[in-house]
């Protein structure tokens, strides 16, 4: 048996790192939904980019879900 699969939406995980605080590495996710199924995955990645220029801490993991 075959195993397929179908992708119903996109959506871009990015992982900011706050730095220290207390001796522990502070860092918090944000989700971006609502990209289009047929988004090449260098287009998103291209999208975190500019978010990454416009916030203030610093982008640290990039994920690319498919649900």
């Amino acid at each position: 048996m075959a195993l397929q699969k179908q992708i119903t939406g996109k959506s871009l995980k990015v992982v900011n790192n706050y730095g220290a605080v207390d001796g522990k590495v502070v860092t918090k996710s944000k989700t971006y939904g609502s990209f289009l199924v047929e988004a090449a995955d260098e287009k998103v990645m291209a999208v975190a980019t500019a978010i990454d220029a416009l916030t203030v801490p610093t982008m640290e993991d990039t994920y690319v879900v498919d649900t």
